[in-house]
């Protein structure tokens, strides 16, 4: 007997969608505090809101790729809550939404989960208030380590998942998760997670984009 060879399937197929998945403000591949110019930069960077990256992402989907409709915006986390913010604003454009890990509001507790992840950062001496001349690497090192707490599940760890990623101890599994913090978030000034993403019914076609944002500058963040 012949076996049928497996196909690898994902819910988002490039194949048959055309998937947009843009970078946030502040994170390193958009508008951030360390790559935006003066007098834009550092801790003068502007404070963004959901509404600031819904908002572009729309000027990004219509303007650049001149899309009218879309047939999926999904997210997870902080970009649950975009999505059900592309929801709102635009509820003639979306056609479904498909949020998860994620609320409509922020609640106390979960405004805890990020705070001790910026505190990891912010408490790095070379992050000098938010005027660092080099990267604060240990406090990046140190928002990996925090994050991997929170960001995966008690069962990944009872079970000692890590091994059947080829590490053969917790502490070999927490050493590339630091390293992976710092190659990743090197560039930005303020940790962000969860992208969302768009789909429109274009075929054959996958892109990644990226957004900036014009504004007035704004006093730092207070906390």
């Amino acid at each position: 007997m012949r076996s049928t060879p497996r196909v690898a399937c994902s819910a988002l197929d490039p194949r048959n969608y055309f998937i947009i998945v843009p970078n946030m403000l502040g994170n390193g591949l958009s508008s951030s505090p360390s790559n935006t110019p003066a007098p834009y930069d550092m801790a003068r960077f502007p404070n963004v809101t959901l509404y600031d990256n819904v908002t572009l992402r729309h000027r990004l989907v219509t303007e650049k790729f001149g899309i009218g409709k879309i047939k999926l915006v999904v997210g997870w986390s902080m970009g649950a809550q975009q999505t059900n913010q592309w929801g709102c604003l635009y509820p003639d454009m979306v056609e479904r939404i498909a949020p998860f890990c994620g609320s409509a509001k922020t609640a106390p507790h979960n405004f805890v989960f990020p705070e001790g992840v910026k505190a990891a950062l912010t408490n790095d001496v070379a992050w000098n208030n938010g005027w660092y001349d080099t990267p604060p690497t240990k406090g990046l090192r140190g928002v990996g380590r925090v994050y991997a707490g929170w960001g995966l599940s008690q069962p990944f760890y009872m079970q000692e998942l890590w091994r059947a990623m080829g590490y053969s101890s917790l502490e070999d599994f927490f050493i590339v998760v630091e390293a992976s913090s710092c190659s990743r978030m090197r560039t930005t000034c303020w940790p962000c997670c969860g992208p969302g993403s768009t789909v429109t019914s274009a075929p054959t076609r996958c892109s990644t984009a990226t957004s900036k944002r014009r504004s007035a500058p704004s006093k730092p963040r207070p906390w």
